[in-house]
């Protein structure tokens, strides 16, 4: 089916995921008019509704218009190894960047935890009201995919402004893309820094560390061409964190450890014969 339709289909998942999601929670517990549970529902809502506007308006965009092969047309939402990404990308399948993703970074975050690493970025708990379950819905899906989406929605906003500046001075495409990889990452961070800053005003999570940690996103992103390793990514620091924060770690380390061994298991299942992509073998 048109790689389109998979990308309009996949950005209505991320509106679900973190736009429906924490309404049903909070009406599930009843507490539509506690002011700080809809301060901080409405917080992440909006901010996922305007990333989401975002990317749907300037992805849309660049299908339309296509005029602009010299120096690609990918922001890094829904185009495995297109231009500027890395054709190396262009091997996998979502599904299996996905899975990919999950055994890389499940198996990271599970050690970092299991050997006492902080988390690499702040994010806020739901009140003892809710259950363990609703907290861990609400950090590892609601906040990842929310701030994910205005990470993209920023991307995409440089992209567009360094090929608009590209086509004007008709800049050689290695430079764009040197520029595109400097610039992106730099702004990325500096955007994570102030909106951990405003967002968490009592997290004591390093800023240099938040700092960081959102480069390396960004950097996944637009060098695979993709949203969905970043988004594992970050929902595996916040899940791993807050899984050890309301459950026992011996329990951790046994259904976290288990579970990653059973995807492992899935992928090799799936895709032996192209475990580094490629095409299916005959």
């Amino acid at each position: 089916m048109d790689n389109r339709f998979w990308a309009y289909t996949f950005l209505a998942l991320l509106i679900g995921i973190g736009f429906f999601l924490p309404q049903t929670l909070v009406l599930g517990k009843g507490e539509l008019n506690n002011p700080e549970i809809t301060f901080t529902i409405n917080l992440f809502a909006n901010i996922l509704l305007a990333g989401a506007i975002t990317v749907f308006i300037l992805y849309t965009a660049f299908i339309i218009l296509k005029k602009n092969n010299k120096y690609g047309d990918s922001a890094g939402f829904w185009n495995l190894g297109e231009k500027p990404s890395l054709s190396f990308f262009k091997r996998f399948t979502y599904f299996q960047i996905f899975l990919l993703s999950l055994m890389i970074f499940g198996t990271l975050f599970l050690l970092g935890n299991l050997y006492g690493m902080q988390s690499l970025t702040s994010f806020k708990f739901l009140p003892q009201q809710f259950s363990k379950i609703d907290s861990l819905i609400f950090t590892t899906l609601i906040v990842a995919t929310s701030e994910n989406l205005m990470a993209m929605s920023v991307i995409f906003l440089v992209f567009t402004s360094l090929t608009l500046l590209a086509m004007k001075y008709k800049m050689n495409p290695s430079n764009f893309r040197t520029y595109y990889y400097t610039i992106t990452p730099l702004v990325i961070g500096a955007v994570a820094v102030v909106w951990h800053s405003t967002a968490y005003p009592t997290s004591d999570i390093a800023r240099t560390t938040v700092f960081f940690f959102w480069v390396v996103g960004s950097l996944i992103t637009i060098a695979s061409g993709s949203f969905i390793p970043f988004w594992v990514m970050h929902m595996a620091n916040n899940f791993f964190i807050d899984f050890s924060r309301v459950y026992s770690s011996d329990l951790l380390r046994a259904t976290m450890g288990l579970s990653i061994v059973g995807i492992v298991v899935l992928y090799y299942v799936i895709f032996r014969g192209r475990l580094l992509g490629g095409n299916k073998p005959t």
